[in-house]
């Protein structure tokens, strides 16, 4: 499997991540960021436990993390292959 450059498969990469989404194309770039909430979700948690420091807070934030973790351990367990574009 040849793996062709992000240029020439027209694909610009997120710059604060590596998702990739079609230059131009605005729905992409949207979705690119949708799939960092994750991410902004566990740092508002941190900044939420580091100033109020709430067990209840602190629960929250471990079932964010075990949802995750369970998510990526399926992932990994199933691996179903992604599927082709057939032009």
């Amino acid at each position: 499997m040849t793996i062709a450059p992000l240029d020439a498969a027209g694909l610009k990469p997120f710059s604060y991540t590596y998702f990739v989404y079609h230059e131009g194309d605005n729905l992409g770039k949207l979705m690119a960021l949708v799939s960092l909430t994750p991410v902004f979700i566990m740092v508002s948690y941190a900044t939420l436990v580091a100033t109020r420091r709430d067990v209840y807070l602190v629960a929250i934030c471990l079932g964010q993390l075990v949802g995750e973790g369970v998510g990526a351990a399926l992932k990994e367990y199933i691996r179903d292959p992604r599927p082709t574009r057939e032009s």
